[in-house]
């Protein structure tokens, strides 16, 4: 399976059903697909060919589900597979599919993994996520899971903590950030009732 992925790596079609058949095995097969390089097979397919929204799309799902596995979630990172994603994400924008693979992967990707989630985040995670539920609204429960879990609120421009919110995903420089201002807007709050006559 892996071979054959690299052997026919510039064959849109074969890569499609490649996907295809990697996403159907890897529900029960994790740990060996990464082990056998399957992951950095699935990110070069995606990556060559990045204007195939079936590549996309059927390249999107299978790291989702191999990144179940904390140490496929590694390789996913080291591979280039977050890039590859968000690529395939911003390129497809109207694409719903590719968008709620995206998520997908995003999710479990970053999910309890904070070097991930840094990643997602430098790259333009958050934007493409953003960007993919303006168009798609009906994908909002999804794309907010991952913001939540990234620690950003998806009404974060009502709220008054800015792009905070307390929750147990939240790093320890957020919880800071965030205690700093609670205690920046408590001391204003404090000041302008003292100014009340």
């Amino acid at each position: 399976m892996v071979a054959g992925r690299t052997k026919h790596l510039g064959v849109a079609k074969v890569q499609q059903q490649r996907c295809r058949a990697l996403r159907n095995l890897s529900d029960q097969n994790s740990k060996r697909i990464g082990e056998a390089g399957g992951i950095q097979a699935e990110v070069q397919g995606m990556c060559k060919h990045l204007d195939d929204k079936d590549v996309q799309e059927q390249g999107g799902h299978a790291p989702g589900n191999l990144a179940f596995d904390d140490n496929n979630k590694e390789r996913i990172r080291k591979a280039g597979g977050i890039e590859a994603i968000m690529r395939g994400m911003r390129k497809h924008e109207s694409n719903k599919y590719v968008q709620e693979e995206g998520f997908w992967v995003l999710r479990n990707l970053s999910f309890n993994n904070d070097l991930n989630k840094e990643k997602i985040k430098d790259g333009g995670g958050v934007k493409a996520v953003e960007s993919g539920l303006q168009v798609h609204k009906e994908l909002a429960k999804k794309g907010e899971k991952i913001l939540e879990i990234l620690s950003i609120s998806a009404t974060r421009f009502k709220n008054p903590l800015g792009a905070f919110t307390f929750n147990r995903g939240a790093s320890s420089s957020d919880w800071l950030m965030m205690m700093s201002l609670a205690s920046v807007m408590m001391k204003r709050m404090s000041q302008s009732e003292k100014r009340i006559p």
